[in-house]
């Protein structure tokens, strides 16, 4: 099995910004669409926020997931 890499982006797809990078392995599931996650994933607790998965793109060697912040009073 290869592994591939997972980039979080902020924003969609055509206007993003990087948030952080892991490898598959070190995610316990893989996010969808409208999933909560919690990053950047390597940064201390307090340093983290919550976001919300609005698009995911696969390629040959990556996985991209397009975020946006999780607003706590939607």
């Amino acid at each position: 099995m290869t592994e591939n890499r997972i980039n979080f982006y902020l924003n969609r797809l055509g206007n993003e910004d990087w948030i952080c990078s892991c490898s598959e392995l070190d995610l316990m599931g893989e996010p969808n669409k409208g999933d909560l996650v919690w990053l950047p994933l390597d940064a201390p607790d307090e340093e983290r926020e919550m976001y919300v998965i609005m698009q995911k793109y696969i390629s040959e060697s990556e996985i991209s997931y397009f975020c946006k912040p999780y607003n706590w009073e939607d």
